[in-house]
């Protein structure tokens, strides 16, 4: 999850990997798990990415760099400070895609999103809830790699047809047949922004295929290279729309 700082001066101006800048961006970011071990490591990897950019070990991180991982319920949880309601510009999330055994656990988070915890419900639709609902801020996006079942099952009947639709859809991108390791449930990336609809249009990037064989290295297997390929030429596109269209209210040529 991420905030936006406040950004002064006139200019953009060039890139800063300084300290402060380091700083800056360390504060700007946000996480939240269920997992000690994962908050630990998380925490861990954040420190000594940063170092990494200035060039530190680890044992020479300034004690006053900010590490905003808390371990919490993020869910069910109002009281860490690291969930605040619309704290954040931009929030992005793997949730979970099982159901939760706990009967209790099921009920509570039941109670707590009635609009789309329905039925046999994977944790993957309260969670877009969360995010949409409660820690984005207005117009804030959020993005997520989640399970497809919504899509093929009972219990996603309401999350698609009333939930989804009061909010902003940007890309719906089906990841399915991508090479995830660790993985074996098909999934897929939906972006949305925190806000009503605003026009009729969604981007959609539909599988054909799987990957033929496990690829060396998953980031560069033939689907993920496809979607990639795909994202940027919808990028560039719009970003020639936008362009025509100040040219055409400013009267600049391109």
């Amino acid at each position: 999850m991420v905030r936006v700082p406040p950004v002064r001066g006139r200019g953009p101006g060039p890139i800063s990997h300084g300290p402060r800048a380091v700083e800056r961006a360390l504060a700007a970011v946000s996480g939240v798990d269920l997992d000690v071990y994962a908050a630990a490591l998380t925490a861990y990897r954040l420190l000594a990415c940063s170092a990494s950019v200035l060039g530190l070990s680890l044992d020479q991180v300034p004690v006053s760099w900010p590490v905003n991982v808390a371990v919490a319920d993020s869910l069910l949880d109002r009281t860490e400070p690291l969930l605040a309601a619309g704290a954040y510009h931009a929030c992005v999330a793997n949730p979970p895609y099982i159901t939760p055994k706990d009967p209790a656990v099921r009920d509570q988070v039941r109670a707590a999103y009635p609009q789309v915890a329905v039925g046999k419900y994977s944790l993957a639709l309260p969670f877009t809830a969360l995010m949409l609902e409660h820690l984005a801020a207005p117009g804030g996006f959020v993005a997520q790699l989640t399970a497809n079942s919504f899509m093929k099952r009972e219990f996603g009947k309401r999350y698609i047809t009333e939930f989804l639709p009061r909010f902003d859809a940007r890309w719906i991108i089906d990841t399915s047949g991508a090479y995830i390791p660790g993985h074996g449930t098909p999934t897929c990336i939906l972006v949305h922004r925190a806000r009503p609809p605003v026009g009729d249009t969604v981007t959609v990037i539909r599988g054909d295929r799987g990957e033929p064989h496990v690829p060396e290295d998953p980031a560069r297997g033939l689907v993920w290279r496809a979607i990639e390929d795909a994202v940027d030429s919808r990028l560039a596109w719009d970003r020639f729309q936008a362009g025509a269209e100040r040219a055409r209210r400013g009267g600049d040529t391109l």
